[in-house]
């Protein structure tokens, strides 16, 4: 071997020991500051997808069994302790309220819910959700995730690597940089899916999202930033905020977080507004590829709202509700309104979430409310 080429060799064997080393010592490093493997990221979320477009399929297979999806947010989902105490989340209730009548005694209601789930995600998840060939699909819509905060919030623009790439051009004329995300960067996603390389890319998320954990507590070890600035103490900064969001003696939000939180729906979401636009291209893929789907507004504490002093003028509220029924008719789906059917005593918390037991049962109130639209639409996909 030549002189050159030997220390061409010894070059690159030195590179990869030293490559190497900083993987090994990186990777110490975030397990020596606590930030543990095994968390979910973004990307995980479509395994939860994959997992309800397979349950979906698999009723399907029975041809005694007629399915019906609903798809949407924390409004929707029952946490394990009360599914196993008997009190379901609306799915369930759905499903139980239905069997009820002797023709739909084989009517399965398949959910597919995560926090925070908004226009966005129904949009870049449209293809995967079409997969699953249910014939009715339920989009719950809660009026808080009409803001862009919510989509900031809940930022979960990788999932447009779902985005089939003949939709891409479709996706291209929305209004991408107002959810965080860009022409390129939708091309980059759907491109890294397409090669095959999600697992890899995955994996170096994972490893990306920790090293973002890592970087507070390693800068207050090397003793470079004050605690006041670290991940705890930020921490105690937000329950101090929740706190002053929060009315003492009470499971309710303030006037003013209620007008934040909800600022788009009571100010009056226009027809082309960005997430609106988002929606409606979602429920116009869907309608297009045969599926039923039904968009249901899902109730507000009203009563709450009015009694703070943060529901003044309803016009805005109903500029919105009108909006809404407008994509939805439009785009060849149904329109359910159930902003106005429950009283404070039927929410549970300050996030509006139904309860689910007791003398006033929000969530069963909201399943009986809804289940006549879904008798309509099954008798009429039903055979002659």
């Amino acid at each position: 071997m030549t002189q050159p080429r030997v220390k061409t060799a010894v070059g690159l064997g030195s590179a990869f020991v030293v490559f190497a080393s900083v993987l090994l010592v990186f990777d110490y490093g975030l397990t020596h500051f606590g930030v543990e493997e095994n968390f979910r990221i973004n990307l995980d979320l479509i395994d939860d997808v994959r997992s309800w477009r397979q349950q979906v399929r698999e009723l399907r297979k029975d041809p005694t069994h007629s399915v019906v999806a609903v798809i949407g947010d924390s409004l929707t989902m029952g946490s394990l302790a009360m599914e196993r105490a008997g009190h379901s989340a609306l799915p369930g209730r759905l499903e139980q309220v239905l069997s009820q009548r002797p023709e739909f005694l084989d009517v399965r209601v398949a959910p597919l819910r995560w926090g925070g789930l908004g226009p966005v995600e129904v949009f870049n998840l449209a293809d995967v959700i079409v997969g699953a060939e249910a014939p009715i699909v339920i989009l719950t819509c809660n009026l808080a995730s009409l803001t862009m905060a919510w989509a900031v919030r809940f930022d979960r623009t990788e999932l447009a690597a779902w985005i089939e790439p003949r939709r891409v051009p479709a996706a291209l004329l929305l209004p991408l940089h107002r959810v965080g995300l860009s022409a390129d960067r939708v091309l980059w996603y759907v491109s890294l899916r397409e090669s095959g390389l999600e697992s890899l890319w995955r994996e170096a998320r994972r490893l990306q999202t920790r090293g973002e954990r890592v970087r507070p507590r390693l800068a207050q070890w090397l003793g470079r930033v004050p605690r006041r600035d670290t991940e705890e103490s930020a921490a105690s900064r937000s329950l101090l905020g929740a706190r002053k969001d929060t009315i003492p003696g009470k499971n309710r939000f303030t006037g003013s977080r209620l007008r934040r939180s909800y600022s788009a729906a009571m100010a009056g979401v226009k027809p082309g507004d960005p997430l609106m636009r988002f929606l409606r291209a979602a429920m116009q893929h869907l309608v297009s590829r045969g599926i039923r789907v039904l968009l249901v507004v899902m109730p507000v504490n009203l009563e709450h709202w009015r009694a703070v002093g943060a529901f003044d003028d309803p016009s805005g509220l109903q500029k919105t509700l009108d909006t809404l029924e407008q994509h939805a008719l439009a785009s060849g789906a149904g329109f359910v309104d159930l902003h106005d059917l429950l009283p404070d005593r039927a929410f549970r918390d300050r996030a509006s979430h139904f309860t689910r037991q007791g003398p006033v049962d929000g969530t069963a109130r909201v399943a009986k409310a809804l289940a006549p639209t879904v008798v309509a639409e099954l008798r009429r996909l039903a055979p002659n």
